[in-house]
This record gives C-alpha cells, sequence and structure tokens, in this order.
C-alpha cells in the first residue's frame, strides 16, 4: 500500500487543525493522523485574514457570538 493511500482525507485534517491553538500543537496533532514516517510541511499564512466567521458553530456559541 502506497503511502499517498494511507493519508488522511481533508476533512480529518481540518477537524484535527480545530483543537490546536500554535504551531507546536498543530504539528502533535497531524503527527497522530499521518503513517509512520511522513513528513509535515506547515505554512502559516496571513490571508485571508481570520474572523470569527471562521470560528466552529460550538466555538462562536461558547463566546456569545451565534
Amino acid at each position: 500500500m502506497s503511502m499517498q493511500s494511507k493519508m488522511p482525507a481533508e476533512e480529518d485534517v481540518r477537524t484535527a487543525l480545530r483543537s490546536v491553538i500554535d504551531l507546536d500543537n498543530a504539528r502533535q496533532a497531524l503527527a497522530v493522523l499521518l503513517p509512520a514516517g511522513a513528513e509535515i510541511e506547515l505554512n502559516l499564512v496571513w490571508e485571508p485574514p481570520w474572523g470569527p466567521d471562521k470560528m466552529g458553530e460550538h466555538a462562536r456559541k461558547y463566546f456569545g457570538w451565534g
């Protein structure tokens, strides 16, 4: 089985990243999803700017925004 076939689905990656607050946590969250030996390349981007619209419904409700 090739490494590509063992890669997690995009939605699984997004779900894992929803729980992190910094770059180190992001690496840890992704490492558990990837097959052994897979490398992680993270790129922090500033565009588009983050806003509360990017939060999940649960997070918005927690802060009283939903």
